[in-house]
């Protein structure tokens, strides 16, 4: 990159902003509190909360800003993502017949089909709306189309009737 050199000398003489003064000031007071309540386990909101309590006025913003600055978190609790497969390692899982190679030479060659979890405010169960199945084209590598479980079961066995290779019960 190019630069005048008045420019590099301008820059590396000048005075620090208020605001980089301001942060001088308190990151000590933020790291001081943060550690001062059972080995910081205090999060941003806490800290903020504690600072103004203490006379010291600071945006929340400006908080969250200089703990992710100097690395600092709050405790978190309970595990942070959801468990979706509880794999058993004694079942028999059935081969990987394309060897992961989800490409397909050309079209009707590979059909795939993905079940994926949405998260939802109601819950996280297979039998719940919030599961889809998702049938993505592995020869042009996008979506065809998502469908709850159901109606992915419904479409499956459709097709295969109409090629001869289930009967529907």
């Amino acid at each position: 990159m190019q630069l005048a050199p008045s420019t590099y000398y301008d820059a590396t003489s000048r005075l620090p902003s208020a605001r980089c003064l301001r942060d001088e000031v308190l990151k000590p007071e933020i790291l001081r509190v943060h550690e001062s309540n059972c080995d910081g386990v205090d999060g941003a909101k806490k800290i903020w909360k504690q600072l103004k309590r203490e006379g010291i006025e600071v945006a929340n913003c400006t908080v969250r800003r200089l703990m992710k600055d100097e690395g600092l978190s709050g405790a978190r609790r309970g595990r942070q993502f959801k468990i979706t497969t509880i794999s058993d390692e004694n079942q028999h899982r059935p081969s990987d017949l394309v060897d992961r190679q989800f490409v397909a030479p050309e079209p009707n060659r590979l059909w795939v089909a993905d079940l994926t979890y949405v998260k939802t405010h109601t819950s996280w169960s297979a039998e719940d709306p919030s599961a889809v199945a998702r049938s993505p084209n592995s020869r042009r590598r996008k979506t065809l189309h998502w469908k709850t479980p159901a109606e992915a079961l419904e479409d499956q066995l459709r097709l295969l009737q109409q090629a001869g290779d289930a009967t529907i019960d």
